[in-house]
């Protein structure tokens, strides 16, 4: 099982694809010591799902396979599908092993009636999912009454899929409660979830074969990946070591749920955008406006990089980034976190693909800050003594633990060939 940083660090970046009609579905997780969490708001979109997963890191996500107008309702006691109103069931069907073979003749055997149409198709780590949509229209402005009619035609298909001998697990289809892996997440930590066909994003392929003069078989899973290559082929599993900008050991949220963490302040420019001395000029502009202390800077093959061990609210911190336009406001924005990475990028074969970030100066100033994070501090004076620099004598309080160093490190990012992340 990945870490909960590899968690995080694999949310981060994941292709998440969710249900139609997310805000209609119910969303669950598990966490790591095995405790369920239902997420208690509408989930609308990826990026909002996104924010949810980075923060608890949970080793399974799933979604409702039916569609309800109060989704939030459903599992309350004192509530019944009246309230939770049911809209429309995907019909669901789940398979305990990755046989290529049964995939194909489950798709062939639905493709026998116009009724069911095939919308998605998932390797869910361990097996296949299918999801299909029932053409067939059912009429009822009762909620209560709907739901019994759709579980009714539920009832009778899984009795079908049970006569057919197909190895699938017919009793998932049958409930309309049920709940599937979410796209784009973990199955029990390790294996990711993901999509391998859905006509309307166009991945994946479909295509008619002749079979006795008849145009029946819908091949889906034609020159599919083997099971042991779980992620798209335009992934690949690099390795580096990463220090977090969140301070380790002060507190994420408040009672009322308010961000009131601390965070060291990380900014990052494209060398395309700005030269070592604009660059540079920028950051002392930053420590006269906001009274920082020093910077610690770096270099990539196409960035520099500066880090401030001074510990700061959430708020300043993206104020400040904005202030300097910093490549990572979006992605600090979004998710609360940003990663700088503090060694080589290694691939599966553990050859490397860039070198580690070149330390090339401390920015020193007027300003000796207030608040300054232990473990970035202790992280940063490392570099001092290969400039012939020694720490400043702070009389700074330290706040924070060592995690930021210890715990996230040799994370398994998936990243595209196509150049680096």
């Amino acid at each position: 099982m990945l870490t909960f940083e590899e968690r995080q660090a694999f949310y981060q970046t994941s292709q998440l694809h969710l249900k139609d009609n997310p805000q209609w579905r119910l969303f669950k997780i598990q966490l790591e010591d095995g405790i369920w969490k239902t997420i208690n708001n509408q989930i609308r979109d990826e990026e909002q799902l996104r924010k949810i997963l980075i923060e608890y890191s949970p080793i399974n996500v799933f979604s409702s396979c039916s569609a309800w107008l109060n989704p939030l309702k459903i599992e309350h006691p004192s509530y019944k599908y009246a309230d939770a109103l049911f809209l429309y069931n995907d019909v669901f069907i789940d398979m305990d092993n990755k046989d290529k073979q049964l995939f194909n003749d489950t798709v062939n055997w639905f493709s026998n009636t116009d009724r069911f149409e095939l919308r998605r198709g998932v390797d869910s780590g361990n097996g296949f999912h299918q999801y299909y949509q029932d053409n067939k229209k059912i009429i009822e402005r009762d909620p209560i009454k709907r739901y019994k009619l759709v579980q009714k035609e539920r009832e009778e298909l899984a009795e079908y899929l049970r006569d057919s001998e197909l190895d699938v697990d017919f009793e998932m289809t049958r409930d309309l409660t049920r709940i599937s892996r979410v796209v784009g997440t973990l199955n029990d930590g390790t294996e990711p979830c993901t999509l391998l066909y859905d006509p309307r994003m166009g991945v994946g392929s479909e295509r008619l074969i002749a079979d006795e003069g008849k145009q029946i078989h819908r091949r889906i899973l034609e020159g599919m990946r083997e099971p042991d290559q779980a992620r798209p082929s335009t992934f690949n599993y690099w390795y580096w070591n990463y220090i977090d900008t969140y301070v380790e050991g002060t507190k994420l949220k408040d009672k009322r749920g308010k961000l009131c963490g601390r965070y060291c302040i990380f900014i990052k420019k494209d060398k395309s955008l700005v030269d070592i001395t604009k660059f540079i000029n920028k950051l002392k502009f930053l420590q006269n406006l906001y009274k920082l202390p020093e910077f610690y800077i770096f270099e990539t093959w196409n960035t520099y990089e500066a880090i401030c061990p001074e510990a700061h609210q959430y708020k300043r911190v993206l104020k400040i980034l904005k202030q300097i336009k910093s490549k990572n406001y979006n992605s600090f924005q979004k998710y609360h976190h940003y990663w700088i990475r503090t060694s080589n990028i290694l691939d599966i074969n553990k050859s490397v693909v860039d070198d580690k970030p070149r330390f090339i100066d401390r920015l020193d100033s007027e300003f000796e800050g207030n608040f300054f994070s232990k473990p970035h501090y202790n992280y940063l004076i490392s570099f001092l003594e290969k400039i012939g620099k020694k720490p400043k004598k702070t009389k700074n309080l330290l706040m924070g633990n060592d995690h930021n160093i210890t715990k996230t490190t040799f994370s398994k990012i998936p990243t595209t060939q196509n150049g680096h992340r």
